[in-house]
Protein backbone atom coordinates (compact mmCIF):
# COMPACT_ATOMS: atom_id res chain seq x y z
CA UNK A 1 0.00 0.00 0.00
CA UNK A 2 2.79 2.39 0.92
CA UNK A 3 4.66 1.61 -2.30
CA UNK A 4 1.55 2.15 -4.42
CA UNK A 5 0.86 5.52 -2.79
CA UNK A 6 4.50 6.58 -3.11
CA UNK A 7 4.63 5.65 -6.78
CA UNK A 8 1.36 7.47 -7.46
CA UNK A 9 2.73 10.57 -5.75
CA UNK A 10 6.02 10.46 -7.68
CA UNK A 11 4.28 9.87 -11.01
CA UNK A 12 2.09 12.90 -10.28
CA UNK A 13 5.07 15.05 -9.24
CA UNK A 14 7.27 14.13 -12.19
CA UNK A 15 4.31 14.39 -14.57
CA UNK A 16 3.67 17.92 -13.29
CA UNK A 17 7.35 18.82 -13.71
CA UNK A 18 7.33 17.50 -17.30
CA UNK A 19 4.26 19.64 -17.97
CA UNK A 20 6.00 22.71 -16.48
CA UNK A 21 9.10 21.93 -18.58
CA UNK A 22 6.94 21.85 -21.72
CA UNK A 23 5.28 25.17 -20.77
CA UNK A 24 8.68 26.78 -20.10
CA UNK A 25 9.94 25.47 -23.45
CA UNK A 26 6.82 26.83 -25.18
CA UNK A 27 7.43 30.31 -23.76
CA UNK A 28 11.06 30.32 -24.94
CA UNK A 29 11.13 28.30 -28.17
CA UNK A 30 7.50 28.05 -29.26
CA UNK A 31 4.92 25.24 -29.45
CA UNK A 32 6.67 22.88 -31.89
CA UNK A 33 9.91 22.67 -29.87
CA UNK A 34 7.78 22.22 -26.73
CA UNK A 35 5.83 19.38 -28.32
CA UNK A 36 8.99 17.69 -29.61
CA UNK A 37 10.63 17.99 -26.17
CA UNK A 38 7.57 16.56 -24.42
CA UNK A 39 7.51 13.59 -26.81
CA UNK A 40 11.27 13.07 -26.24
CA UNK A 41 10.61 12.89 -22.48
CA UNK A 42 7.61 10.60 -22.95
CA UNK A 43 9.50 7.91 -24.88
CA UNK A 44 12.91 8.02 -23.18
CA UNK A 45 13.38 4.85 -21.07
CA UNK A 46 15.63 6.49 -18.46
CA UNK A 47 12.96 9.10 -17.71
CA UNK A 48 10.30 6.37 -17.60
CA UNK A 49 12.39 4.30 -15.17
CA UNK A 50 12.79 7.25 -12.79
CA UNK A 51 9.18 8.49 -13.00
CA UNK A 52 7.70 6.33 -10.16
CA UNK A 53 10.86 6.12 -8.02
CA UNK A 54 11.09 8.04 -4.74
CA UNK A 55 14.39 9.76 -5.51
CA UNK A 56 15.35 13.34 -6.20
CA UNK A 57 17.37 12.88 -9.41
CA UNK A 58 14.62 13.26 -12.02
CA UNK A 59 12.84 16.06 -10.09
CA UNK A 60 16.03 18.13 -9.86
CA UNK A 61 16.77 17.51 -13.56
CA UNK A 62 13.31 18.67 -14.65
CA UNK A 63 13.13 21.52 -12.13
CA UNK A 64 16.58 22.72 -13.17
CA UNK A 65 15.47 22.63 -16.81
CA UNK A 66 12.44 24.73 -15.93
CA UNK A 67 14.61 27.15 -13.91
CA UNK A 68 17.16 27.58 -16.69
CA UNK A 69 14.48 28.11 -19.35
CA UNK A 70 12.50 30.63 -17.29
CA UNK A 71 15.73 32.45 -16.42
CA UNK A 72 16.76 32.50 -20.08
CA UNK A 73 13.39 34.01 -20.99
CA UNK A 74 13.79 36.59 -18.21
CA UNK A 75 17.25 37.50 -19.55
CA UNK A 76 15.65 38.06 -22.95
CA UNK A 77 12.71 40.24 -21.84
CA UNK A 78 13.85 41.64 -18.46
CA UNK A 79 10.18 41.98 -17.46
CA UNK A 80 9.17 41.86 -13.79
CA UNK A 81 6.74 38.95 -14.32
CA UNK A 82 9.42 36.83 -15.99
CA UNK A 83 11.92 37.66 -13.24
CA UNK A 84 9.42 36.50 -10.59
CA UNK A 85 8.75 33.25 -12.49
CA UNK A 86 12.50 32.63 -12.79
CA UNK A 87 12.97 33.13 -9.03
CA UNK A 88 10.14 30.68 -8.24
CA UNK A 89 11.52 28.06 -10.64
CA UNK A 90 15.04 28.45 -9.25
CA UNK A 91 13.66 27.96 -5.73
CA UNK A 92 12.00 24.72 -6.84
CA UNK A 93 15.29 23.45 -8.28
CA UNK A 94 17.17 24.34 -5.09
CA UNK A 95 14.54 22.59 -2.99
CA UNK A 96 14.45 19.43 -5.11
CA UNK A 97 18.01 18.36 -4.35
CA UNK A 98 21.24 19.86 -3.05
CA UNK A 99 22.82 19.71 -6.51
CA UNK A 100 20.35 22.49 -7.36
CA UNK A 101 23.12 24.76 -6.03
CA UNK A 102 24.80 24.24 -9.40
CA UNK A 103 21.63 25.53 -11.07
CA UNK A 104 21.83 28.63 -8.88
CA UNK A 105 25.49 29.15 -9.88
CA UNK A 106 24.60 28.73 -13.56
CA UNK A 107 21.64 31.14 -13.41
CA UNK A 108 23.69 33.75 -11.57
CA UNK A 109 26.76 33.55 -13.82
CA UNK A 110 24.92 33.40 -17.16
CA UNK A 111 22.58 36.16 -15.98
CA UNK A 112 25.45 38.53 -15.20
CA UNK A 113 27.00 37.80 -18.61
CA UNK A 114 23.66 38.47 -20.33
CA UNK A 115 23.15 41.69 -18.34
CA UNK A 116 26.63 43.12 -18.89
CA UNK A 117 27.74 41.87 -22.30
CA UNK A 118 24.54 41.18 -24.22
CA UNK A 119 22.48 44.23 -23.34
CA UNK A 120 21.23 46.07 -26.40
CA UNK A 121 21.54 49.33 -24.52
CA UNK A 122 25.21 50.06 -23.91
CA UNK A 123 24.79 52.47 -20.96
CA UNK A 124 25.90 51.25 -17.54
CA UNK A 125 22.65 52.25 -15.81
CA UNK A 126 20.75 49.64 -17.83
CA UNK A 127 23.42 47.04 -17.17
CA UNK A 128 23.27 47.72 -13.43
CA UNK A 129 19.47 47.44 -13.40
CA UNK A 130 19.65 44.13 -15.23
CA UNK A 131 22.37 42.86 -12.91
CA UNK A 132 20.09 43.77 -10.01
CA UNK A 133 17.34 41.73 -11.71
CA UNK A 134 19.69 38.72 -11.81
CA UNK A 135 20.42 39.20 -8.09
CA UNK A 136 16.66 39.33 -7.46
CA UNK A 137 16.23 35.96 -9.21
CA UNK A 138 19.02 34.39 -7.13
CA UNK A 139 17.82 35.84 -3.80
CA UNK A 140 14.21 35.02 -4.68
CA UNK A 141 15.20 31.40 -5.32
CA UNK A 142 16.88 31.20 -1.91
CA UNK A 143 13.76 32.73 -0.32
CA UNK A 144 11.59 30.00 -1.92
CA UNK A 145 13.97 27.39 -0.48
CA UNK A 146 13.52 28.90 3.00
CA UNK A 147 9.77 28.70 2.45
CA UNK A 148 9.99 24.93 2.04
CA UNK A 149 11.60 24.84 5.50
CA UNK A 150 8.88 27.04 7.03
CA UNK A 151 11.35 29.95 7.21
CA UNK A 152 12.99 28.22 10.21
CA UNK A 153 16.75 27.96 10.58
CA UNK A 154 16.64 25.12 13.09
CA UNK A 155 15.57 21.66 11.96
CA UNK A 156 13.43 20.90 15.03
CA UNK A 157 10.81 23.47 16.18
CA UNK A 158 11.14 24.55 19.79
CA UNK A 159 14.84 23.81 20.22
CA UNK A 160 18.16 25.13 18.95
CA UNK A 161 20.02 21.91 19.73
CA UNK A 162 21.20 19.84 16.77
CA UNK A 163 19.19 16.68 16.17
CA UNK A 164 21.38 15.19 13.44
CA UNK A 165 23.04 11.80 13.84
CA UNK A 166 26.34 13.67 13.42
CA UNK A 167 26.94 17.34 14.24
CA UNK A 168 27.08 19.88 11.43
CA UNK A 169 30.64 20.83 12.43
CA UNK A 170 31.80 17.22 12.24
CA UNK A 171 29.91 16.64 9.00
CA UNK A 172 31.53 19.71 7.42
CA UNK A 173 34.95 18.73 8.75
CA UNK A 174 34.64 15.39 6.93
CA UNK A 175 34.96 17.22 3.59
CA UNK A 176 38.51 16.78 2.28
CA UNK A 177 38.52 19.76 -0.09
CA UNK A 178 39.58 22.88 1.89
CA UNK A 179 37.76 25.14 -0.58
CA UNK A 180 34.40 23.43 -0.16
CA UNK A 181 34.95 22.89 3.58
CA UNK A 182 35.69 26.56 4.26
CA UNK A 183 32.82 27.65 2.00
CA UNK A 184 30.43 25.48 4.07
CA UNK A 185 31.75 27.00 7.31
CA UNK A 186 31.03 30.48 5.89
CA UNK A 187 27.53 29.42 4.78
CA UNK A 188 26.90 28.09 8.29
CA UNK A 189 28.27 31.20 10.00
CA UNK A 190 26.07 33.66 8.08
CA UNK A 191 23.09 31.27 7.86
CA UNK A 192 22.47 31.53 4.13
CA UNK A 193 20.44 28.29 4.19
CA UNK A 194 18.44 26.43 6.85
CA UNK A 195 20.72 24.31 9.02
CA UNK A 196 19.23 21.01 7.82
CA UNK A 197 19.83 22.04 4.19
CA UNK A 198 23.45 22.96 4.98
CA UNK A 199 23.94 19.56 6.67
CA UNK A 200 22.58 17.82 3.57
CA UNK A 201 24.81 19.97 1.38
CA UNK A 202 27.85 18.88 3.41
CA UNK A 203 26.80 15.25 2.96
CA UNK A 204 26.34 15.76 -0.79
CA UNK A 205 29.77 17.38 -1.19
CA UNK A 206 31.43 14.64 0.87
CA UNK A 207 29.90 11.87 -1.25
CA UNK A 208 29.62 13.58 -4.64
CA UNK A 209 32.77 15.69 -4.78
CA UNK A 210 35.25 13.91 -2.49
CA UNK A 211 33.94 10.58 -3.72
CA UNK A 212 33.01 7.20 -2.29
CA UNK A 213 35.16 4.07 -2.52
CA UNK A 214 32.64 2.32 -4.73
CA UNK A 215 33.73 0.39 -7.79
CA UNK A 216 32.50 1.69 -11.14
CA UNK A 217 32.88 -0.44 -14.24
CA UNK A 218 33.01 1.86 -17.25
CA UNK A 219 33.60 0.67 -20.83
CA UNK A 220 35.14 -2.60 -19.71
CA UNK A 221 37.50 -1.17 -17.08
CA UNK A 222 36.88 -1.03 -13.28
CA UNK A 223 37.48 2.26 -11.44
CA UNK A 224 37.21 3.25 -7.78
CA UNK A 225 35.33 6.44 -6.88
CA UNK A 226 36.28 8.47 -9.98
CA UNK A 227 36.03 7.29 -13.55
CA UNK A 228 37.61 9.05 -16.59
CA UNK A 229 36.38 12.47 -17.71
CA UNK A 230 34.36 10.93 -20.54
CA UNK A 231 32.36 8.71 -18.17
CA UNK A 232 29.26 10.91 -17.79
CA UNK A 233 29.00 11.95 -21.47
CA UNK A 234 29.55 8.29 -22.27
CA UNK A 235 26.73 6.98 -20.09
CA UNK A 236 24.32 9.60 -21.46
CA UNK A 237 25.21 8.43 -24.96
CA UNK A 238 24.83 4.80 -23.87
CA UNK A 239 21.48 5.28 -22.12
CA UNK A 240 19.74 7.46 -24.72
CA UNK A 241 18.17 5.38 -27.52
CA UNK A 242 19.98 5.71 -30.85
CA UNK A 243 16.96 7.40 -32.45
CA UNK A 244 16.88 10.12 -29.78
CA UNK A 245 20.65 10.60 -30.07
CA UNK A 246 20.26 11.12 -33.83
CA UNK A 247 17.39 13.53 -33.22
CA UNK A 248 19.59 15.57 -30.86
CA UNK A 249 22.42 15.53 -33.41
CA UNK A 250 20.03 16.83 -36.10
CA UNK A 251 19.00 19.62 -33.73
CA UNK A 252 22.65 20.57 -33.22
CA UNK A 253 23.18 20.65 -36.99
CA UNK A 254 20.14 22.91 -37.37
CA UNK A 255 21.61 25.34 -34.85
CA UNK A 256 25.06 25.32 -36.48
CA UNK A 257 23.60 25.86 -39.97
CA UNK A 258 21.38 28.65 -38.58
CA UNK A 259 18.20 26.94 -39.72
CA UNK A 260 16.34 28.18 -36.63
CA UNK A 261 15.09 31.65 -35.62
CA UNK A 262 17.70 34.02 -34.18
CA UNK A 263 15.66 34.25 -30.96
CA UNK A 264 16.67 30.67 -30.15
CA UNK A 265 20.37 31.36 -29.72
CA UNK A 266 20.50 33.40 -26.50
CA UNK A 267 18.26 31.07 -24.44
CA UNK A 268 19.95 27.98 -25.83
CA UNK A 269 23.33 29.49 -24.91
CA UNK A 270 22.07 29.79 -21.32
CA UNK A 271 21.00 26.12 -21.37
CA UNK A 272 24.36 25.12 -22.84
CA UNK A 273 26.16 27.17 -20.17
CA UNK A 274 24.27 25.38 -17.40
CA UNK A 275 25.02 21.99 -19.00
CA UNK A 276 28.73 22.78 -19.24
CA UNK A 277 28.92 23.93 -15.60
CA UNK A 278 27.03 20.85 -14.39
CA UNK A 279 29.23 18.57 -16.49
CA UNK A 280 32.37 20.09 -14.96
CA UNK A 281 31.06 19.33 -11.47
CA UNK A 282 30.18 15.77 -12.55
CA UNK A 283 33.62 15.15 -14.07
CA UNK A 284 35.42 16.49 -10.99
CA UNK A 285 33.18 14.51 -8.63
CA UNK A 286 32.48 10.88 -7.88
CA UNK A 287 31.08 8.55 -10.52
CA UNK A 288 29.18 6.10 -8.32
CA UNK A 289 25.71 7.50 -9.14
CA UNK A 290 25.86 6.70 -12.84
CA UNK A 291 23.06 7.92 -15.06
CA UNK A 292 20.86 9.16 -12.21
CA UNK A 293 23.42 11.82 -11.33
CA UNK A 294 23.65 12.78 -15.01
CA UNK A 295 19.91 13.36 -15.54
CA UNK A 296 20.34 17.19 -15.31
CA UNK A 297 22.26 16.88 -18.61
CA UNK A 298 19.12 15.57 -20.32
CA UNK A 299 17.36 18.96 -20.88
CA UNK A 300 20.20 19.93 -23.23
CA UNK A 301 19.67 16.82 -25.36
CA UNK A 302 15.88 17.09 -25.09
CA UNK A 303 15.84 20.67 -26.39
CA UNK A 304 18.10 19.73 -29.28
CA UNK A 305 15.59 17.01 -30.15
CA UNK A 306 12.75 19.52 -29.97
CA UNK A 307 14.66 21.91 -32.23
CA UNK A 308 15.12 19.06 -34.74
CA UNK A 309 11.35 18.51 -34.78
CA UNK A 310 10.81 22.25 -35.27
CA UNK A 311 13.28 22.30 -38.19
CA UNK A 312 11.52 19.31 -39.78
Amino acid sequence: VVQTRARTAMLALNGLLIFLFAIATWRVFGPIVALGSAIFLAIDPTVAAHMPVVMTDLPVALASGVAILTAAHAFRTWKAFDIILAALALGLALSAKHSGIITLIAVGSTGVIAAVFFSQAQNWATRLRRSAAVATIVLGGVAVLWGFYGFRYYETPGTTEETFNRSLFEKTNDIRSPVFRNALFVVTAIRIFPRAYTWGLADTIRAGVDGRAIQVRAFGTPYYSKAPFYFFPGIVAAKLPIGLLLLSLIGAIALILRKVPNDYYLPFAVVAGFTAIFLVFLIRGSSYGGIRHATPLFPFMILLGGIAVDWA
